[in-house]
């Protein structure tokens, strides 16, 4: 295993201009870190020189692209809007490959109002039928995020795999996900209000639900922030977590992704972050 970073925990200062990718990539490699996620929001462009040149940064840092990763909703309502979000899927396939990238982290889709679940998980599973075969022939692997709201239980994403059955999807398990709305502060209570109990349920949820996808994780993220007075990581079960991930014999990336209030300097809080997990791998 290995820690990666999401170009997500940069993402004030890359939308404020303050930052590229390109100064993404030296600042992850300087905080430790072995691999990069970079989101599609955060490409400058596309073109086949601007790509090829991160790729040359990445390699002079000896960082690995461990993903690149659109965002995209299965679940729209209108059908051309759908097929939009497949030629969005299928266009990073493609941008993946170019860069050499393995892995896609894609997501499901975001429940509607006014039309059935069912009829939203088929149109996720129809749209992710169109996407395979390209992904398959390019040799790269679409790997779904625990995210949206439509298949978000364990249960769902195993069946999704299941009834997929391709090599080229596989799963991007983001194990706080499964209990989001405690973890990260959405709960009505606010995060120092809840009980131990709680907090073990939730985090009780997060490790069996990620121990099930587990065996098609190809990609992974983690969510880090939540610090102590003393800088000491909390609130998640970070060694179980990490347990999960030893006992599926995971040897890929782990992209850490800063969430939390007022988490102040990126770089400040994930050396934190990193410094801790690195004795957990």
């Amino acid at each position: 295993m290995k820690l990666g970073c999401s170009s997500w925990s940069f993402r004030e200062p890359i939308s404020a201009g303050a930052m590229d990718l390109f100064a993404f990539i030296k600042e992850a490699r300087r905080l430790g870190f072995r691999a990069v996620e970079l989101l599609h929001s955060h490409f400058k462009e596309t073109s086949h020189a601007y790509l090829d040149e991160i790729m040359a940064v990445a390699q002079s840092e000896a960082m690995e692209v461990s993903a690149v990763s659109p965002s995209n909703d299965f679940a729209q309502k209108d059908a051309t809007q759908r097929a939009g979000q497949v030629s969005i899927v299928r266009s990073w396939a493609q941008i993946a490959s170019d860069m050499h990238v393995k892995n896609v982290r894609v997501f499901t889709g975001y429940d509607k109002e006014g039309v059935s679940y069912e009829d939203q998980r088929r149109w996720v599973i129809e749209c992710f039928r169109e996407c395979v075969p390209l992904a398959e022939d390019l040799d790269v692997c679409l790997a779904v995020e625990n995210h949206s709201s439509v298949m978000r239980t364990a249960d769902e994403l195993v069946a999704l795999m299941e009834e997929i059955d391709s090599p080229a999807l596989r799963m991007n398990p983001d194990p706080t996900n499964f209990s989001s709305e405690i973890w990260t502060g959405l709960h009505p209570k606010k995060p120092g209000e809840l009980s131990r109990k709680e907090i073990n349920e939730a985090n009780a949820l997060i490790c069996e639900s990620n121990r099930q996808i587990m065996p098609y994780a190809v990609h992974a993220h983690l969510k880090v922030g939540f610090l102590s007075k003393a800088g000491k990581l909390v609130r998640a079960d970070y060694k179980g977590i990490m347990k999960t991930f030893k006992d599926a014999n995971y040897d890929g990336a782990i992209s850490l992704e800063l969430v939390g209030p007022d988490v102040g300097d990126p770089s400040t809080v994930l050396a934190k972050c990193v410094k801790q997990l690195q004795n957990l791998l």
